[in-house]
């Protein structure tokens, strides 16, 4: 694989994910859910590129988000980094190519990933019971984090170059 343009695709994936959390996802709400729009990207990233996905688009899109947002200073770069690098080792173990185990590892990453975050968040002083945040802004952000993080997936498994692609379509791994 070309790591010039796997670069240029994670780069481009840190620079879309901030713009669009800070002008975009203030606007899309739904109720108290706001969609974490890095968290989708780099999610979609490394589930789509799970050999070429490394450790540094995660931890800077992470980094960008707690400066951007306000949330306590390594928070989401943790619960990202940690994320992304857990997803993209269990998918390449797989080697599956069902579209179920991506979207199954998706949701699973952004409800650990935001989990972790409001874990976080609430050790951080943020005042709010522990059912209550997880009822009424972790579980519904995941939620909608993870209806990103599929589309996400889905582009960014078509730009990957041919041969380089996570799931292949001519030949089936299931064992």
């Amino acid at each position: 694989m070309n790591m010039s343009h796997h670069s240029v695709i994670a780069a481009a994936c840190v620079a879309v994910g901030l713009l669009l959390q800070v002008l975009v996802a203030p606007h899309v709400g739904i109720a108290r859910a706001y969609p974490h729009v890095p968290v989708a990207l780099m999610l979609g990233l490394s589930l789509a590129r799970p050999g070429a996905q490394g450790p540094l688009a995660p931890f800077v899109a992470g980094i960008t988000f707690d400066l951007v947002t306000g949330a306590p200073l390594g928070a989401m770069t943790f619960s990202l980094t940690l994320v992304c690098a857990a997803a993209s080792r269990v998918f390449a173990a797989l080697d599956n190519d069902s579209l179920l185990v991506p979207g199954v590892l998706a949701a699973v990453g952004c409800l650990a990933c935001e989990g972790l975050f409001g874990a976080f968040m609430l050790a951080g002083g943020y005042q709010a019971r522990v059912g209550s945040a997880l009822a009424g802004a972790i579980l519904p952000t995941a939620l909608y984090t993870f209806a990103l993080a599929v589309a996400a997936f889905l582009v960014l498994r078509a730009l990957a170059p041919r041969g380089a692609s996570a799931v292949p379509t001519n030949v089936s791994n299931v064992r």
